[in-house]
């Protein structure tokens, strides 16, 4: 007696019909935060303090004599800068100096009738210099060749004089693209994702977003009562 066939069992749904698409726009990048250590947290309080003395103790002599007092501000200012992303930031980890780096440097200076204590040495100055030195001179140096004829541009466009006092135009463009383009340039270094949330304006506020806009509304609401002089 022959047996009953079976009926043939219904192809399974193909799972691209539930899988979930993955989104073309790109997702917005985390905000940055002050480093947890006590002298970063310490220190990130104590900077604006500082930055307010400078400009306190040089207030008399930049209505006196501007280009100059500009001038001698902008190393300090500088330092200062410079002083407060090493301690409080993050540095960007695009440029090759993370640990893997890091241990070839120790590898190769480790090499012949070098001590262990003489190679970790070396390997702390190699960090500290790579890690942390350089890319703070990076970002005062590239907010002051290019940030400081851009904010030039525009303050002569929002009514700076343009054939006199373009001398303490610059200065003032100068210490303005230290004051917001240092930390950026040191966390983010020239991710160009992250530069185009910059431009625009669709970054959440953090620690260095924020002292940005700080610097522009600054230099807006600062300019509100020169018409007043006039």
């Amino acid at each position: 007696m022959a047996q009953p066939t079976s009926s043939p069992k219904p192809a399974p749904a193909p799972p691209s019909q539930h899988s979930p698409v993955p989104s073309s726009q790109p997702q917005p990048h985390p905000p940055t935060s002050i480093l947890s250590s006590p002298l970063a947290q310490t220190y990130a309080h104590i900077h604006p303090l500082l930055l307010l003395s400078l400009f306190a103790l040089r207030f008399r002599a930049l209505v006196d004599d501007p280009v100059s007092a500009l001038l001698g501000s902008l190393a300090p200012l500088a330092l200062m800068q410079a002083v407060f992303v090493i301690v409080c930031l993050p540095a960007t980890t695009g440029g090759g100096s993370g640990d893997s780096g890091l241990g070839k440097g120790r590898s190769g200076g480790g090499s012949g009738s070098a001590a262990p204590g003489v190679s970790g040495k070396i390997g702390v100055r190699k960090r500290i210099g790579g890690a942390k030195v350089i890319p703070a001179l990076l970002s005062v140096t590239l907010p002051l060749i290019l940030g400081t004829p851009l904010l030039s541009i525009c303050l002569i466009l929002f009514g700076a004089p343009f054939t006199t006092d373009l001398p303490a135009t610059t200065l003032c463009a100068a210490h303005m693209s230290i004051l917001a383009g240092t930390s950026l340039i040191y966390v983010h270094g020239t991710d160009g994702a992250v530069w185009r949330e910059i431009w625009g304006i669709s970054r959440a506020i953090d620690a260095v977003w924020g002292a940005t806009v700080g610097v522009g509304l600054g230099a807006w609401f600062g300019a509100v009562p020169i018409p007043l002089d006039w």
